[in-house]
């Protein structure tokens, strides 16, 4: 059964509100604190509270860049393994050729039912668990007729060139489970980030309060800035939510190549889905 972190659990557009509403809490907390400090010293204080804030700043700055990058890496990992899987199957497919008449029939209908599961132009989160058993389930009678054809004997060499892609294609559709569904960033990181960003925000504000400072405007600003940044990252991360998707054009249009070479009724033109 896959697991996922805390912060899974959590929507997208709920996590943007409730950044936006805790950094602004954190802005005006902080501003609280710097206009009593400044109530009790009758100054303004420049240093060392401002000196604080920008290194705070400067902290939050290299760890969203951090976190960022370890985000669009995994986003272009899961689109390059797409393209791999797709050339995979496809190979395999063709190669299918190589196989004796009954299995490969039997063969070529099983790897385009398993193109149409990855297809869609979205996949709902609860028809994942179903259309991974059903992969599973595609791969073991793959194999299986590989076994089978074994134990007849089959000619090796000819077997190979039909054995060598399938194996990519097992490979890769566990790689893109592991890269898109398991490894993605740990809820340890996302709590370093919150509690900096929170901490830098609550400098900033307390910086705001002993300097005379009062504009929620910028405040505001601030919060939306920072929670847009957080909220890219986390859909970078996410691959069944949000804006930022993989682009599925060359998973669809092999559906559609295939079912066209098998006589049947062509899939509907594939647009610019993105999954």
């Amino acid at each position: 059964m896959i697991q996922f972190g805390a912060l899974d659990q959590i929507s997208l557009t709920g996590f943007f509100v409730t950044a936006v509403l805790v950094i602004l809490g954190f802005l005006w907390l902080g501003m609280l604190f710097g206009r009593a400090r400044r109530r009790r010293t009758h100054r303004k204080e420049e240093s060392p509270a401002g000196t604080a804030a920008a290194a705070l700043l400067a902290l939050l700055a290299f760890l969203l860049a951090f976190t960022f990058n370890i985000g669009a890496n995994r986003f272009e990992l899961r689109r390059s393994l797409l393209i791999e899987q797709v050339n995979d199957i496809n190979t395999a497919y063709l190669r299918a050729s190589y196989l004796p008449a009954e299995v490969r029939d039997e063969s070529r209908a099983l790897l385009y039912e398993y193109v149409g599961l990855f297809s869609q132009e979205v996949i709902e989160a609860e028809e994942v668990p179903g259309l991974l058993r059903r992969a599973e389930e595609i791969h073991v009678k793959l194999w299986g007729q590989v076994d089978e054809l074994l134990a007849r004997d089959y000619d090796a060499a000819l077997l190979k060139q039909y054995v060598d892609p399938l194996n990519e294609m097992l490979d890769i559709f566990e790689k893109r489970l592991i890269v898109g569904v398991l490894y993605m960033i740990p809820d340890a990181i996302w709590f370093g980030l919150f509690m900096v960003s929170l901490l830098a925000m609550f400098g900033v504000g307390f910086q705001f309060g002993v300097a005379g400072g009062t504009s929620m405007q910028v405040g505001l600003l601030l919060a939306l800035t920072f929670s847009t940044v957080l909220y890219t990252i986390m859909d970078l991360d996410r691959a069944d939510q949000g804006y930022i998707r993989i682009d599925q054009t060359p998973m669809m249009r092999l559906y559609q190549n295939l079912g066209k070479s098998r006589g049947e009724a062509p899939p509907s033109e594939p647009g610019s889905a993105q999954q």
